[in-house]
């Protein structure tokens, strides 16, 4: 796996966080019925972990997009 520069801006944060559920795609097709029991266990919780990550990069994206609108609107005053 590639290490990624952390994300500064709200778009790679956003970016980030399609990265991750990307990542968490990929990984559930090894979670399915017939699937190595250990190997599912791995999976789940790179999946449990991509998300949980992915939600947090949006979460941070979010807030960055609400501050420079806030940060705009003060200037304009």
């Amino acid at each position: 796996m590639v290490k990624r520069k952390p994300p500064r801006t709200a778009a790679e944060y956003a970016d980030a966080a399609a990265h991750y559920l990307t990542l968490a795609r990929e990984h559930m097709d090894g979670i399915g019925v017939g699937a190595d029991p250990r190997q599912a266990q791995v999976d789940a919780a790179v999946v449990e972990a991509a998300v949980a990550t992915a939600e947090g990069h949006r979460r941070m994206a979010e807030y960055l997009t609400v501050e420079a609108v806030r940060r705009q609107h003060m200037e304009t005053r």
